[in-house]
């Protein structure tokens, strides 16, 4: 299966967009109810239909658009984006500095967290490499 690349114009405006509207990896996940490597990898992957569809429901985008490049990411005509959805840039600014600092600690002890889990997994695997090692060993 071919790994397609994402449109670099529509990434580059989404980026453009979310950066001017102060809004991180983190709220933006948050917004479309998914993990912030889900947010990630969208952005590295071409759009489909449904993925485009959500964002453009969210954030007020022109699908088409993410999903062709061609067009503008933002239309005139499109509704106005909802009141759960306004960036943080937009509400009162002692909440920004808040929110920033607990999505910060959240990302770090989930990079923690995994990080306990990788060499826990690491370990597991050489106790597994040691075992088909001595299992190859009394064979021969």
């Amino acid at each position: 299966m071919k790994n397609k690349a994402a449109i670099p114009e529509v990434t580059k405006a989404i980026e453009e967009y979310f950066e001017n509207a102060r809004m991180n990896q983190i709220s933006v996940a948050k917004a479309l109810e998914v993990s912030p490597q889900a947010v990630s990898q969208q952005l590295k992957l071409p759009f489909g239909r449904r993925a485009a569809n959500k964002w453009a429901e969210k954030f007020g985008f022109n699908a088409e658009f993410l999903m062709t490049g061609k067009g503008e990411l933002k239309t005139e005509t499109q509704n106005p984006q909802r009141e759960e959805t306004t960036p943080p840039s937009q509400n009162k600014q002692g909440h920004d500095s808040i929110d920033n600092e607990n999505n910060w600690k959240a990302l770090y002890e989930s990079v923690h967290r995994q990080n306990d889990l990788l060499h826990q997994l690491i370990d597991e695997l050489k106790k597994e490499n040691a075992q088909i090692r001595q299992m190859l060993n009394g064979n021969r």
